[in-house]
C-alpha cells in the first residue's frame, strides 16, 4: 500500500511538471522562434519524461492494481497530454512557418524542430498510456514499448 501511495503521489507531481513545462515553452514560442538550444532543452525535458513514464507503466503493471481511485491523476494526466499535443502543434506550425519564411537555411535547424516534435509526440502518446495505466493496469511492458515510440 505504501509503494502504491508514493507512486500516486509521483505520477500527480509528474503530471503538474508536465503542465509547467510545457505553459513554459508554449509561452516560448508565442514571442520568439526558438534557438537550436532551446529546442534541445525542450526536446531533451520531454524525453526523459517519455522515459519516466515508461517507468511509471512498468510500475504499475508490476504492483497490478488501480493506482488513480479518485480520478484526480487522470484529470492531471489529460491536462498534461493536452498541454503536449498543443506544444506539438505550436512546434510543427514554428517549423512550417520557419520554413516558409527561408529562415531555415541550416539543416540543423530542421532537425532540431524534428527532433522535439518527435519528442512531443512520444510524450502525448506515453501520457495517454499512462492514464490508461493508472486506472487498469492491463498492458505488459512489451505492448506498451512498441506502441508508443515514433521513429
Amino acid at each position: 500500500m505504501i509503494e502504491s501511495n508514493k507512486l500516486y503521489t509521483d505520477i500527480y507531481a509528474f503530471s503538474q511538471e508536465i503542465i509547467a513545462e510545457n505553459v513554459r515553452s508554449l509561452d516560448l514560442l508565442k514571442d520568439t522562434v526558438p534557438t537550436l538550444s532551446q529546442l534541445g532543452r525542450m526536446a531533451a525535458q520531454m524525453t526523459a519524461d517519455t522515459a519516466f513514464a515508461g517507468k511509471a507503466i512498468i510500475a504499475i503493471q508490476e504492483l497490478n492494481i488501480q493506482i488513480d481511485v479518485d480520478g484526480a491523476i487522470s484529470g492531471k494526466l489529460q491536462q498534461a497530454q493536452s498541454y503536449t499535443n498543443q506544444l506539438c502543434d505550436a512546434l510543427g506550425q514554428m517549423c512550417s512557418m520557419t520554413q516558409q519564411n527561408g529562415s531555415m537555411a541550416e539543416n540543423s535547424t530542421e532537425q532540431a524542430f524534428t527532433h522535439a516534435i518527435t519528442a512531443a509526440d512520444n510524450l502525448h502518446n506515453i501520457l495517454g498510456l499512462l492514464q490508461i495505466s493508472v486506472s487498469e493496469p492491463i498492458q505488459t511492458p512489451e505492448e506498451i514499448v512498441t506502441k508508443f515510440f515514433v521513429v
